[in-house]
Formats: C-alpha cells, structure tokens, sequence
C-alpha cells in the first residue's frame, strides 16, 4: 500500500537520537516495518550489504512474530544483529493506530520503536520501556500524538517522567 501522505522523517541530530518517522499510514505492522527498513541511511554499518540483509531479517521476523513486547499502544521490536557497530533506534508513529493489533490492555498499536544493536540488550532498551509505561496515562498519548518536532516530544516525555517520580 502506498501511503497517501508521506510521514515526517525527523533525522537524528546527535549520535544517541533516534529517527523518528512521524504520521506513517500503513495498514499492517509488516508494511510499518518495511517503511523503517527503507528509511535506514546507506552509512555506516548499514552501507555494507551483509548488514541491511542482517537487519532486514531482524525486522521480518518482527513482521512475522510480533514485536518483543505490547503495551500502551506501543510496540518494541529489539534484537540482536550480529554486525559489528551496529545500532538502530527508530521511533514510528502511525498516522492511525492499528485496531487489529493491541496488547493484553486493548489499547491499539500506534508507536513502533525498533531497536536493533550488535549488543545484547540496545542502550536505549530502559527509554524505550519507559515510555511504554508512561502511555498507559491518556494524556500523555495525547500529547506524544500531537507533537510535530522532536524537541516536543523530548519535552514530553521529560514532563511525564518527571511528573511520574
């Protein structure tokens, strides 16, 4: 499916931001993740043809299995791909959640955080399922769902983890 408008691509600025691929309109986690596959920069470890092969499986099998874990309207696809240097952090808001794919708490998938290293566990792995927790207040979905820049929703963030202290 082709989308009917392009989503936001917030690229990222500092080596520990992620990209961000805002208002993706995708039917289906498969298509959502074939979206983050296409926007991954040729540099770098993913210059090498080995490694997008590496992490385009990774992210098949995501396609096919499911997402490690679904809460809040968020879903985290982590996994370890054995090439050196290597660390994707993705953040994806669909444009419209996916009724068909929720959690244990009904709340229906719009944030996809794809987070795939050479390590075990990727070093963004507790940010990610921070904000799977501070989701789970409807404002703080609200807020992330309206934020247009990155700095929004950094900012975002920071308040409701501050407020969750």
């Amino acid at each position: 499916m082709t989308p009917s408008t392009s989503p936001t691509l917030l690229v990222p600025t500092r080596a520990d931001d992620s990209l961000l691929l805002l208002d993706l309109d995708v039917p289906h986690l498969e298509q959502c993740l074939q979206a983050v596959f296409d926007a991954l920069p040729r540099v770098g470890p993913m210059s090498t043809e080995a490694c997008r092969d590496a992490v385009h499986h990774a992210l098949s099998r995501h396609a096919d299995l499911g997402p490690d874990a679904l809460q809040n309207g968020v879903a985290i696809a982590h996994d370890t791909v054995d090439q050196p240097g290597l660390r994707v952090q993705v953040l994806v808001r669909l444009k419209t959640a996916l009724k068909d794919t929720t959690g244990a708490d009904g709340i229906p998938l719009r944030y996809v955080w794809v987070l795939l290293s050479d390590a075990a566990t990727h070093p963004h792995m507790h940010v990610a399922a921070e904000l799977s927790t501070l989701m789970e207040e409807p404002a703080v979905r609200e807020a992330f769902g309206e934020a247009r820049t990155r700095e929004e929703l950094q900012e975002i963030y920071d308040r409701a983890l501050d407020e969750e202290i």
